[in-house]
């Protein structure tokens, strides 16, 4: 959460391009304050299936892209390259 934080008081915003699809996902619910718990809640996917998703264990499903996109602002086209 450090990271957020920082930007939100210093008002800059790091760059996200160089990030993996799941290194996003982490950034943007770290400066939401949430947990993966309560994003997988909002996004309407199970918790663990969110948690394989970041892990590399699983990927993106069509309920969890569109969530993500509604939640976490993440443009779609980012998640299914």
């Amino acid at each position: 959460m450090i990271h957020a934080e920082y930007e939100k008081r210093s008002g800059q915003t790091a760059g996200t391009s160089d990030l993996s699809t799941a290194e996003l996902v982490r950034h943007r619910i770290e400066e939401r304050g949430m947990s993966v718990s309560s994003l997988a809640r909002e996004i309407g996917v199970p918790q663990s299936n969110l948690s394989e998703k970041l892990g590399g264990e699983r990927g993106w499903s069509t309920a969890a892209i569109r969530g993500l996109v509604r939640e976490l602002n993440i443009r779609a086209e980012r998640l299914l390259g």
